[in-house]
């Protein structure tokens, strides 16, 4: 017979299920009012049922603490100490010692005492919903045909199976992204200032998740900003004042970026977590015994960082090489990187052809870019190159996302890449 405390989880199960259901179809509902061919649903529904699925079966044959790593049980931990503060309490608050992902745990416990199986529901609609935003700037971008590949591609990939009910921070930037892409594609069509807000919550939600990668979208999206306003110049009275608003945030910006990069702050911060990568511990036994420890590099000044920068850039994307995963996580991830490049390289192959795809929907009617090129169909190899995939990696005890950072840089070269 059930114990009420079994009972207790399974509604709790149930209702977060319902809940995430319920918020999906409504994204989509919404979506749908300006995008009648936005037939996304079916592939949504199966890649939902996917992850429920992994939920139980990787918990059923004992896979969770392999896949998942030990980083779920910290930050748990952290979740429970914050849903047991008063509410006037700072741990509410994102700071380096508990992240918005620990906090978003915290709210479910505070309010439904969740167990950790309906947490990772939360996770999947979390990743679904920033998956879903993606697929409706590939409608606007590329169109119906191209949404519909997308949808399948992003809700079959393996990786993402599984990874997307990791109780971690990946699923918030997966919806920090989407936000991101989906914000600067209205943005970059009709300066939309619904499209600057969507942007600057995307990379609120990335900063309080993984503060270098809301870095890097807010650098990306500034740089949208600032191109589609100046793009637009003389047609839209709003450049200026947009023109005027990224000048006035980079000014702001400015002295706490040169605080970041100084060789102190460089020294504490960058620098020991590459040191940390590659010492000995006793999790990771010798240095650089690990089978993806990466090489150390040098971070302590301004100067190291430039040089040694693109090395590291490219063995993010490069590796693990296949040849060097050993167990059940690092495998899933490889199809992840896999993915990630075959998509760079039909991307880059795309753009060396001069074959984008011609922005044609409602949001860039008036901008010249159904004048400037005849309508074609869409190129399927054209089409991954703005899918996005959240690759993740084991090193010891630690999971790590690679390529989240890219989503928005990949999306918007592709946006500008229309506008030729």
């Amino acid at each position: 017979m059930s114990s009420p405390a079994t009972l207790y989880d399974l509604e709790c199960v149930l209702l977060a299920t319902l809940l995430m259901l319920a918020g999906l179809a409504l994204a989509l509902r919404r979506l749908r009012r300006t995008r009648p061919e936005f037939l996304v649903g079916p592939a949504v529904a199966a890649g939902v049922a996917l992850r429920l699925a992994a939920i139980a079966g990787v918990s059923a044959i004992g896979l969770g603490p392999t896949l998942r790593g030990g980083d779920e049980l910290g930050f748990v931990q952290g979740a429970r100490e914050i849903a047991a503060s008063d509410l006037d309490s700072s741990l509410w608050l994102p700071s380096e010692a508990h992240r918005l992902h620990e906090i978003v745990f915290a709210i479910q416990i505070r309010l439904g005492d969740f167990p950790d199986v309906a947490l990772r529901v939360t996770q999947v609609g979390i990743a679904m919903l920033g998956l879903v935003l993606v697929l409706a700037t590939i409608y606007d971008l590329a169109g119906p045909r191209a949404a519909r590949i997308g949808s399948w591609v992003l809700s079959l990939e393996p990786s993402g199976i599984f990874f997307n009910s990791i109780l971690h921070r990946e699923p918030l930037l997966v919806l920090a992204s989407g936000l991101v892409v989906f914000g600067g594609s209205k943005l970059w069509a009709k300066l939309d200032l619904r499209g600057v807000a969507l942007l600057g919550l995307g990379c609120a939600i990335a900063t309080a998740t993984r503060p270098y990668a809301g870095w890097f979208l807010i650098t990306g999206g500034l740089l949208l900003i600032l191109h589609a306003s100046l793009r637009q110049m003389g047609s839209q009275m709003r450049s200026v004042p947009l023109v005027y608003a990224v000048a006035i945030v980079v000014a702001a910006a400015t002295p706490a970026v040169l605080h970041l990069t100084s060789q102190d702050s460089l020294s504490q911060n960058l620098q020991s977590s590459q040191d940390a990568n590659t010492s000995a511990s006793a999790a990771r036994g010798a240095p650089n015994s690990n089978n993806l420890s990466l090489e150390r590099v040098d971070f302590s000044t301004r100067a190291d960082l430039l040089r040694n920068l693109p090395r590291r850039v490219r063995d993010i994307i490069l590796r693990p090489y296949p040849w060097q995963v050993q167990n059940t996580s690092q495998r899933l991830g490889a199809i992840g990187t896999m993915v990630v490049l075959a998509a760079l390289g039909l991307l880059g192959s795309g753009l060396g052809r001069g074959q984008v795809p011609v922005a044609q929907h409602r949001g860039c009617s008036g901008l010249g870019f159904a004048d400037r090129h005849p309508a074609r169909p869409v190129d399927e190899r054209e089409l991954v190159g703005v899918h996005v995939q959240v690759r993740q990696r084991r090193t010891g005890m630690r999971v790590r996302c690679r390529g989240v950072e890219q989503l928005a840089l990949r999306a918007h070269r592709h946006v500008l890449a229309g506008a030729h």
